[in-house]
């Protein structure tokens, strides 16, 4: 794409730079272009410009998404010569728990959660990832798209979009569930959360530590603070609040108005 028109890549490399991000990402499908690519820029225009070489030759560690993820898991030779190339990545070979875990590592081709623009199509997306799966074969789960025609009505499809997913507090009865990968384990005052690699955080309350360790258990199925205020026998503000303490650290896979 920066090939097709120069001089508006130009422009888009010094404009990116000077709102402060910190590289724009090339993607390099094969030598003819990595070659064109340094014949028409200057080593000055590339300073903050990342090239992503994409070849079949290159180390570059793919995400087990879309028709990567299909030919790696129809493929053994092809997907043995892929996770040789995590042998270069020092976030891996640094890194024990990958060692010992037998599932490929890149399991979802973005880290992000928020909202993705179309501009062609002129629409916005609410997005999180997800470990790629025959459900999320693309590595992330789109809650919500709404179009829009110009810039006040893209700002309209924002505001419905914070409306309808994201609020600030739980509602009684919104139904949520935990991270499907995560693991509790009990401790003092409440339960400690561990994600895929080294990850954790605690949820506890020492004068209801029972209640939130229960919560845990409930929360593998999806449960709302209505249910739980009723299955425990607790006040339904209670239920709440304790139920809050697990949307605060953000360990809650999915909220759904019911």
């Amino acid at each position: 794409m920066a090939l097709r028109d120069p001089e508006r890549s130009r422009r888009f490399f010094a404009e990116a730079k000077l709102a402060g991000c910190w590289s724009v990402r090339l993607t390099i499908r094969d030598k003819d272009e990595f070659d064109a690519i340094h014949a028409t820029f200057s080593s000055e225009e590339l300073a903050h410009v990342q090239l992503n070489s994409y070849t079949p030759e290159s180390a570059f560690v793919y995400a087990l998404t879309g028709r990567f993820r299909e030919r790696y898991l129809s493929d053994p030779l092809f997907a043995a010569r892929e996770r040789r190339k995590l042998n270069f990545a020092p976030w891996y070979t640094k890194n024990r728990e990958y060692w010992e875990d037998a599932s490929y590592p890149m399991d979802a081709n973005t880290g992000v959660v928020g909202f993705s623009f179309n501009l062609v199509a002129r629409t916005v997306s609410l997005v999180a990832p997800r470990p790629s799966s025959d459900a999320f074969p693309l590595g992330f789960v789109t809650f919500d798209c709404l179009s829009f025609a110009d810039g006040d009505d893209a700002g309209t499809a924002l505001d419905t979009l914070v409306q309808r997913w994201m609020p600030l507090h739980l509602r009684d009865t919104d139904r949520v569930a935990l991270w499907s990968g995560l693991r509790s384990e009990s401790i003092a005052g409440g339960v400690r959360l561990h994600g895929r690699f080294r990850q954790s955080t605690d949820v506890t309350d020492d004068e209801h530590e029972t209640q939130v360790r229960v919560m845990a258990d409930c929360l593998r199925a999806g449960t709302s603070a209505a249910e739980l205020a009723s299955s425990l026998e607790i006040p339904l503000d209670l239920a709440a609040t304790l139920l809050q303490r697990y949307f605060d650290a953000g360990v809650l896979e999915d909220i759904r108005a019911v």
